[in-house]
């Protein structure tokens, strides 16, 4: 991918930026791999679609925080079930910070419910 991060930053804050582009960039970032960016783009884009396949690849990959960011902007809550299986998936990978988070975000959950 041919674009550097002053070229990735003109798009982003260009008015004008074509939401078509700005898509297909975006899912070149899914496959590229820079899944922040990718974010960033499809985000731009309005691209739920594509935003829905992405919030797929940052839960099979225990990504806590992408997860939690693109839940947030398809405006869906996060279910218990989900944090718990979040976490399962970033300790399989050795992502333990995230699988922390993760599991706080879950016991966060269960004390309010409780308290409830």
């Amino acid at each position: 991918m041919d674009l550097d991060c002053l070229k990735r930053r003109a798009l982003l804050n260009s008015p004008d930026a074509p939401p078509d582009k700005l898509a297909q960039l975006g899912r070149d970032f899914v496959v590229a791999g820079f899944l922040n960016d990718a974010l960033d783009f499809l985000d731009k884009a309005g691209d739920l679609e594509g935003l829905t396949r992405l919030l797929a690849v940052v839960f099979d990959e225990g990504h806590v925080f992408l997860f939690a960011r693109i839940k947030g902007l398809l405006g869906q809550p996060i279910e218990p079930r989900e944090w718990e299986a979040l976490a399962d998936n970033a300790e399989r990978l050795g992502k333990n910070s995230f699988a922390a988070r993760a599991r706080e975000r879950l016991e966060a959950m269960e004390r309010e419910a409780d308290s409830i």
